[in-house]
């Protein structure tokens, strides 16, 4: 199956373990990535403040170039997922807006957007892998590793969420945590928010919501926590260290893009998974790793 990738920001940047990763097991699993010639950002968190209408029409570019290629639009990270989907639903909602937006890219670029394609998250896809398949393809055991699944808040905030799944809890990413072989541990707070988006504008906040979903991951005695998205990666994984300092505890828990999970299970080289690139030492799961 062809998709049209879209890596946002992040993954050309700070989360560029997570746009390797996505590649890799995507590359092994037979699912084709086609990226977007000239994406732009999808407006990330703060566009909205700024403009409604770029909200949408940010996003809808993408979308029309994929829409162009016959193609399904597919993204890995949570706020690009929300960003499309939320522009998707609106424009639908507000058919004098989209014809709008439409006229100004087809007149500029060439290009028209009118809401034919379906937008994924790429676990959305992954998931679609017949587990058979899956299975065949893991060369390596993960069955002494216990791992907590964090979803974050973003991911299932946009509207129609991932179709079938429950935004309360949702299982999509524990299932295929115990599809590859490890534990998935249940988590209670698997779609509280860590804070990211007010980092720098309240950090005390960000540190203290982030450092409750460290201290539950240690309580559980999890030996690393999965994420899916940028923003959650940066909160848990960089800013642990300060995390830490604020609430006078040693956390020490490696935090992997869920990606770079299955590529362990699968056998790729953890030089393409970019796991140098994490903060917090991944040593100890891949001591588990067998």
């Amino acid at each position: 199956m062809e998709y049209a990738y879209f890596p946002g920001c992040s993954l050309e940047s700070t989360a560029k373990e997570y746009d390797m990763s996505t590649r890799e097991i995507c590359n092994a699993l037979g699912i084709e990535l086609q990226e977007i010639k000239d994406w732009n950002c999808c407006g990330a968190t703060s566009v909205t403040s700024v403009s409604k209408v770029n909200a949408s029409a940010l996003p809808a570019r993408n979308m029309a170039f994929a829409e162009k290629k016959g193609q399904d639009i597919v993204t890995p990270c949570n706020a690009c997922f929300n960003k499309l989907k939320k522009a998707h639903s609106k424009l639908e909602e507000n058919p004098e807006l989209k014809e709008k937006i439409s006229k100004v890219l087809k007149s500029e670029e060439g290009i028209e957007y009118t809401g034919g394609l379906k937008i994924h998250h790429i676990l959305d896809v992954i998931a679609t892998v017949p587990i058979d398949k899956l299975k065949n393809k893991i060369v390596k055991s993960l069955k002494d590793l216990k791992v907590v699944p964090y979803y974050g808040c973003l991911i299932v905030k946009a509207p129609q969420f991932m179709d079938s799944e429950n935004p309360d809890r949702p299982m999509f990413m524990d299932n295929l945590v115990e599809a590859i072989g490890a534990k998935a541990v249940e988590f209670d707070l698997k779609t509280r928010c860590c804070g990211g988006p007010v980092t720098f504008t309240q950090e005390a906040v960000q540190l203290k919501l982030t450092g409750d979903i460290l201290k539950r991951a240690k309580e559980m005695e999890a030996d690393c926590l999965v994420v899916p998205c940028p923003m959650c990666h940066y909160s848990l994984d960089a800013k642990q260290e300060d995390v830490e300092k604020f609430i006078g505890e040693k956390i020490n828990m490696p935090i992997l893009y869920i990606t770079q999970l299955i590529g362990l299970a699968l056998g790729i080289e953890t030089k393409k998974l970019g796991l140098k690139k994490n903060i917090v030492d991944a040593k100890r799961v891949l001591e588990a790793v067998v």
